[in-house]
């Protein structure tokens, strides 16, 4: 599986992606993304990854907790 991804790429995997902007105008950070969700372009640097650090799934995708 694919270790990076850029803006406009679809999340894979819902989870904790670690947020690294270049050039670096703030500290790498973490957000939450569900599966299929596009990653976001930064309003403020040219380029900006993500990196998953912790698979997660989203809380609809549980039998145990689907209406």
């Amino acid at each position: 599986m694919k270790k990076e991804f850029k803006p406009g790429q679809l999340a894979r995997e819902s989870g904790i992606y670690l947020v690294m902007h270049e050039p670096e105008h703030t500290p790498d950070h973490r957000v939450t993304l569900n599966k299929g969700k596009r990653f976001r372009p930064c309003r403020k640097c040219r380029l900006v990854r993500f990196k998953l650090i912790h698979a997660a799934p989203d809380l609809n995708s549980d039998p145990n907790f689907q209406l």
